[in-house]
């Protein structure tokens, strides 16, 4: 019992040496395939950490906030061999490169029993051309270092007071600003939010527009803009919406602060979920100054902007008491949705009624253009020749600061005597009376031509013989129908393809029910379905799961124009874009657009599939 207490004190002294010096047996390495990548295309990052411990943790990587991580997976394995545990653990990263360069990753740091380990760092360059180069260069020997302290964010651009970008942690900040901070009522000037990312966030951010107070607001943007810039010397991810905004009253006006909500998680920890942070862009103030009183002409109406004027008549000759119409076109720059008519004068002997007017407002960059026609129904009552100078049309030119007044040409009609003998009025009691035709006609002389000959027999009509033929047609439908439910049950491409049209079907309408409920992310995820599953069940494929590319290609294969497959693929990219970014789903009339144009691509599809 002694010897045996002594063999047993002896081999404890001698494992906690042992286990001591396993605790710092750790070695950390990381590896880049390929080193060399095409701009958009990916590379994959392995990391391996290996040691005598059973439970070896996560390491940091410096370096990785650069790219954006599209997938990884990791393996582990443990052997004992003579009484030692060694554990091996490789995470290995699918990463998108989004920007060129050549960036450098490392090293990947970790933390045991109070010290701490380093690995080798690796470059790896993105080029907009493919090109071969040699594997990852190590920059550093691995060993045991202290951590290197976290990049700090970019410095904040310069601006004026009220366009100070706002951070988030060190990868995402919000701007909002106006491209004029002094305008006249009624002039035009540009709000652009900007969202400036270098994170993966695990959720789309919720973006919540700010209130234009005081102001008349038209979206320049129905989608955000994407593209990349470098803030700081660091190249970020930038999505920007923009707003015309038209003054409505004089003074100082304010615009509130936009905000943005995201989360963001530790890509670290494979069970964090998310962290929420919010942002919001500094409140703006914008001075509106008052049209001035000097100069204004007598017919101004309050537009401002740049405009011209047109009219036309649909006739240059008419009689009296028949109806001409008169087209009045008012087209430029500014507020065109807010203007008013122009007035007609020298129609004293016309009488003159408003039939319609239509506004269509589109966008030269970032100024609103516009059209607003204005058609009118007159009628002159007595005859003559009549010549009008031109309508004139009054506006406020901010950009030189005065009035301007345009006109139309000349317009000109000849009104001749009426010549309908028919139509008589007669006064009494204040009242009209309009004679419009006769009611008794001739009596026919001629009665035979009008009786029919008496009827033949059934037997010689030509459709007598083939309606004997109905119950044998009647029988092949059946055979038919029954033929074709039975494929339906066996063949279940056959039922797909046959069900296809009606699921797409069902599918937009569940899409218009969800606009209507004012849902639109939710309305687009139905157009996306409609689409993607409507090909999958023409060509007998899953639909679940297709990228964009996968379903190009399927496509190409078919024969399908490559007009009708770049519509297709711009839809579902503008589908996903939706589902990723909160508030760009746009309005309701942006929808139906998209609506009608799915509709449009899968009847195109279903006659060539």
């Amino acid at each position: 019992m002694v010897r045996l207490r002594k063999i047993t004190v002896a081999l404890i002294c001698l494992l906690i040496p042992l286990g001591h010096a396993a605790a710092q047996d750790v070695q950390v390495s990381i590896q880049a395939r390929p080193s060399t990548v095409e701009l958009n295309g990916q590379f994959r990052l392995t990391v391996t950490v290996s040691g005598a411990l059973n439970n070896l943790p996560d390491p940091r990587i410096q370096g990785l906030d650069q790219f954006r991580v599209v997938g990884s997976s990791q393996s582990s394995q443990i052997s004992i061999v003579n009484g030692r545990i060694n554990a091996t653990k490789s995470i290995a990263y699918t990463i998108l490169a989004a920007q060129e360069g050549t960036f450098e990753l490392g090293p990947a740091v970790l933390a045991v029993d109070g010290e701490t380990y380093s690995s080798n760092t690796v470059a790896v360059t993105v080029t907009r051309s493919a090109g071969g180069a040699p594997q990852a260069q190590q920059q550093q020997p691995a060993g045991k270092q202290r951590q290197a302290q976290p990049s700090q964010p970019p410095p904040q651009s310069s601006a004026r007071p009220g366009r100070r970008p706002t951070s988030g942690d060190g990868g995402v900040f919000v701007r909002g600003r106006t491209d004029k901070q002094e305008v006249f009522l009624g002039e035009q000037l540009t709000y652009t939010f900007g969202f400036y990312s270098r994170i993966r966030m695990t959720e789309n951010p919720e973006y919540t527009e700010p209130k234009f107070e005081g102001f008349w607001k038209e979206d320049i943007d129905k989608e955000a803009n994407v593209s990349n810039q470098t803030v700081g010397g660091a190249l970020y991810r930038v999505q920007e919406l923009r707003y015309a905004l038209f003054p409505t009253v004089s003074g100082k006006a304010k615009i509130t602060a936009a905000r943005l909500t995201y989360f963001v998680r530790n890509i670290w920890d494979f069970f964090d979920r998310g962290r929420r942070v919010e942002l919001a862009t500094n409140p703006l103030e914008i001075k509106i100054k008052p049209l001035p009183s000097a100069g204004r002409p007598a017919n101004f109406a309050g537009a401002v902007g740049s405009y011209k004027i047109s009219a036309s008549l649909d006739k240059n000759e008419v009689r009296a008491g028949d109806a001409l119409t008169l087209d009045v076109r008012v087209e430029g720059s500014g507020n065109v949705r807010t203007i008013n008519e122009p007035s007609l004068s020298g129609l004293d002997n016309f009488d003159v009624y408003e039939s319609s007017s239509d506004v269509s407002v589109g966008f030269a960059g970032t100024t609103v253009r516009g059209t607003k026609t204005v058609k009118y129904v007159i009628v002159p009552r007595k005859a003559g020749q009549y010549d009008w100078q031109g309508l004139e049309f009054s506006y406020f030119d901010p950009s030189a600061g005065q009035y301007r007044t345009v006109s139309t040409g000349e317009l000109s009609v000849t009104v001749l005597e009426s010549g309908k003998e028919e139509t008589f009025t007669y006064r009494a009691g204040g009242e009209s009376v309009v004679a419009l035709g006769r009611d008794i006609n001739y009596i026919k002389e001629n009665v035979r031509s009008a009786l029919r000959a008496a009827p033949e027999p059934l037997n010689t009509k030509p459709w007598f013989w083939p309606l004997h033929l109905l119950p044998l047609a009647a029988v092949g439908c059946a055979l038919l129908y029954r033929r074709h439910r039975g494929r339906l049950m066996s063949d279940r491409g056959y039922a797909r393809y046959r069900v296809s049209d009606r699921k797409a079907a069902a599918t937009l309408k569940a899409a218009d029910r969800s606009a209507r409920n004012g849902d639109l992310t939710a309305a687009y995820a139905d157009l996306n379905r409609a689409a993607t599953n409507y090909i999958g069940d023409r060509l007998n494929v899953e639909a679940a799961g297709m990228t964009v590319d996968e379903i190009d290609n399927l496509l190409s294969g078919r024969g399908i124009d490559e007009q009708v497959r770049d519509n297709l693929r711009s839809a579902l990219d503008h589908f996903a874009f939706v589902r990723f970014a909160a508030g760009a789903a746009g309005d309701l009339e942006t929808f139906k657009e998209y609506k009608a144009g799915i509709g449009k691509l899968l009847n195109n599809l279903g006659r060539k599939l």
